[in-house]
């Protein structure tokens, strides 16, 4: 999944402070107790108390201290440890672990708020105070500004949102200067909305904002239980002062609501919606062994091999069309190839052929499997010389090895040249058609029709319900300002060849609430595949734990599982079920055939292959289970591991020996479909190395896949991955919704 937003406020943190003081450690120089009693500063009638374990945050000139009260009340003794020689104490509400930077300290204004009548949520708050040495009391001063405004009860409002219309920031990322006088701005991040929801907004409501001047007005956006939204807005100019309540006044009695459906859709980032078409071609487990894709360019572009010769050039090949061609420097007993790894089962014989050329006559023609050193011996022949274009061939049977490295090279010598064409490797006999990439495009863009402006997507599963209309689950997004874990967005489109809209993006209270968040220590839910079975819509899932700030391809799973909808993903229920979060099916893809429900899956994180060392951390697997038993117990799956199918889960293996290997290469978010017109599964997911989307084809799953080959790349949607198909025409073509990194 996306991490942009994350990795932004990470560089925006480190360029702070690479230009300021160095940030406040937090531990105690030499640590003393302290008992600090608080209060809270009142606002014009507004006042709030302490509950018990409430934590702010102390700064000492030195470190960054927790301090907790027991006992709740307007006044309280926090408890904590700080620098016994500090000249004064700051402190901050709610409590942070970060540290200041020239005084100053980054907090958060809450773009959603918690609506209370009558008050404002404690949620909601940024407090400062100071303490001078000697003192024991501190006094917590409001750094924010109060709005206020009153909701007849007739209006049927769950939300309003105030807008400065200037885009003069409200709420998100701020500074707090933490001195005497406490001191609050605007920083990256920040946004010119706030919001607030309830069940029902009737009275008195107020939104704690970040002290301004809206230099053109404001706009009051009101939401009610439908959806259905209504505008008030000025264009005169209002002051927002710290610590101080401006009351505005509004008749919410005559509201001019209109329908929730935006009549200037605007596009959805980081969506797209393509088209692939195909054509039958021999069946290969070499990617990209005739070297075709890109008769114009360098023959190392977007390619699935490991190019590891030096000079290595395009010519025309034995039928004209490209091929490879290994030129050696003048160096003798330099090592030149170009290596991709093939999954091979074992005690099986395949063929593995190729046109070529080559100017001396101790030429290695090699499949080599391994580790086993006796088949490394087996798996090639020498030949050579010619200078015609020559068809060789070799029978490679891998004993007890399941993995070979298709090797294209010689050891060089002075003026040496070899030249390949049609690199092939296929179990003997095997007569089936493959599929050829033939035609990739971009039918469109997914629009948002609501009023919900949304900022940034890390992920979409798409699928269609029961009706035939588009639905999609928006994962990691941010929407008016706020970050959301997952929602339900719905459309009205059923004709995937016009222009998809997204109608409603589905609410509680007003405002998105999660799907569900399952595990102790689980950070998020990612949605991976949605579908239809008897009448049912399941969700497949896993619950992540951790994410690598420093590589977006990283991080950690508490479990995988299912939630089921009955009414057409409306609501959730979470299944009992759970694979487990360091297994092999923590992000999967599904689909059903004659009875059957596939599952392909693979372990937690992306890979991409860059070295062939690498080649044992890229795999997937597959499980099955009988579309009449419960298919959210893991238990009733069957595994395939390579030579049966068992009720015993594949375990991954970090080595060369996991026998269990289906292919080799790269991994990431999959999805598996039957194409019928070509009676082949295909699996796509994406290769950094080739820039886009890539698949495999095979006539069963628990057969050899065929070798990598393109099926949408960057140019059509940059970054795609994540792919859900929504749809396989009687022509073979696939139509898909992909995410974009």
């Amino acid at each position: 999944m996306k991490t942009k937003r994350f990795f932004i406020a990470i560089l925006a943190l480190a360029g702070l402070a690479a230009c300021s003081e160095p940030e406040e450690t937090i531990t105690p120089n030499e640590p003393a107790q302290f008992d600090l009693t608080a209060t809270i500063e009142a606002v014009d009638g507004l006042s709030w108390s302490w509950a018990a374990n409430d934590e702010i945050t102390v700064y000492d000139g030195k470190s960054v201290n927790a301090f907790v009260t027991t006992e709740g009340g307007e006044s309280a003794v926090f408890s904590g440890l700080a620098n016994k020689h500090a000249d004064e104490l700051v402190a901050i509400y709610p409590a942070t672990t970060g540290g200041r930077y020239s005084g100053k300290v980054n907090m958060t204004v809450p773009a959603s708020q918690d609506g209370l009548k009558d008050g404002v949520a404690k949620s909601s708050m940024i407090w400062a105070a100071y303490k001078a040495k000697g003192q024991d009391a501190i006094e917590f001063k409001n750094v924010l500004s109060f709005v206020k405004i009153s909701v007849a009860e007739a209006a049927d409002v769950v939300a309003v949102e105030l807008a400065s219309n200037a885009n003069e920031p409200l709420s998100g990322v701020v500074k707090v200067g933490l001195f005497e006088e406490p001191v609050i701005e605007a920083a990256e991040g920040a946004y010119p909305t706030v919001t607030i929801t309830d069940d029902m907004i009737a009275g008195t409501y107020y939104f704690a904002v970040l002290p301004q001047t809206l230099a053109q007005g404001y706009t009051l956006n009101f939401v009610a239980s439908d959806d259905s939204r209504a505008s008030v807005s000025s264009t005169e100019e209002i002051v927002f002062e710290a610590g101080k309540i401006t009351e505005i006044t509004v008749n919410t009695t005559n509201l001019n609501w209109v329908a929730p459906v935006n009549p200037n859709p605007t596009k959805v980032p980081s969506v797209a919606l393509v088209k692939a078409g195909f054509e039958e071609c021999a069946f290969n487990m070499v990617s990209e062994g005739s070297f075709e894709y890109f008769p114009d360019k360098d023959i190392r572009y977007r390619t699935p091999w490991i190019v590891q010769s030096p000079l290595v050039t395009a010519v025309p090949g034995h039928d004209g069309t490209p091929a490879m061609s290994i030129d050696f420097k003048p160096e003798p007993f330099e090592w030149h190839r170009n290596v991709q790894v093939c999954a091979l089962r074992q005690n099986k014989n395949y063929v593995y052929s190729a046109w070529a050329t080559t100017t001396h006559g101790d030429t290695y023609f090699s499949c080599q499997t391994w580790p086993s050193a006796k088949n490394r011996e087996q798996s090639g022949f020498m030949w050579g010389p010619t200078e015609e274009w020559k068809y060789i061939s070799h029978i490679v049977n891998p004993e007890n090895d399941i993995l070979a490295d298709v090797i294209q090279g010689v050891w060089a010598g002075p003026d040496r040249k070899i030249q390949y064409d049609e690199i092939s490797l296929i179990p003997e006999g095997y007569t089936a058609k493959s599929m050829a990439p033939k035609t990739q495009s971009k039918i469109g863009d997914v629009s948002n029709a609501t009023f919900d402006k949304i900022d940034e997507i890390g992920k979409v599963v798409a699928w269609k319900n029961s009706k035939g209309q588009l639905c999609f689950i928006l994962s990691d997004f941010t929407v008016n300002g706020v970050h959301y874990d997952t929602a339900v967005a719905l459309t009205e489109n059923t004709d995937l060849t016009q222009p998809v809209k997204l109608s409603r993006i589905l609410k509680k209270r007003g405002k998105f609430t999660p799907i569900s968040v399952p595990g102790e220590g689980v950070v998020s839910i990612v949605p991976n595949d949605v579908f239809i079975l008897n009448g049912k819509t399941y969700l497949h899932y896993y619950a992540k734990k951790w994410q690598n700030p420093d590589n977006a391809d990283d991080w950690t799973v508490d479990h995988a599982g299912f939630l089921v909808s009955e009414d057409d993903g409306l609501t959730w229920t979470q299944c009992s079920g759970k694979w487990s979060g360091n297994g092999t099916f923590c992000s999967a893809s599904f689909v059903e055939k004659d009875g059957m429900l596939y599952m392909l899956g693979t372990n937690a994180g992306r890979k991409y292959l860059h070295l062939i060392h690498e080649f044992h951390r890229s795999n997937f697997y597959f499980a099955r289970v009988s579309t009449a038993k419960d298919i959210t117990d893991p238990k009733n799956w069957e595994y395939f591991n390579c030579k049966e199918w068992t009720n015993v889960e594949t375990i991954y293996t970090d080595d060369g020996a996991d026998a269990n290997r289906l292919v080799c290469g790269s991994r990431g978010e999959c999805a598996l479909v039957w194409n019928a017109k070509y009676q082949r599964f295909m699996m796509i997911y994406r290769d950094g190395r080739q820039e886009g989307l890539v698949y495999r084809d095979a006539g069963n799953v628990d057969e050899e896949w065929s070798g990598e080959k393109p099926l949408a790349y960057d140019d059509l949607a940059a970054g795609i991955y994540a792919p859900s198909v929504l749809e396989v025409n009687e022509n073979g073509e696939l139509v898909l919704v992909a995410c974009q990194l």
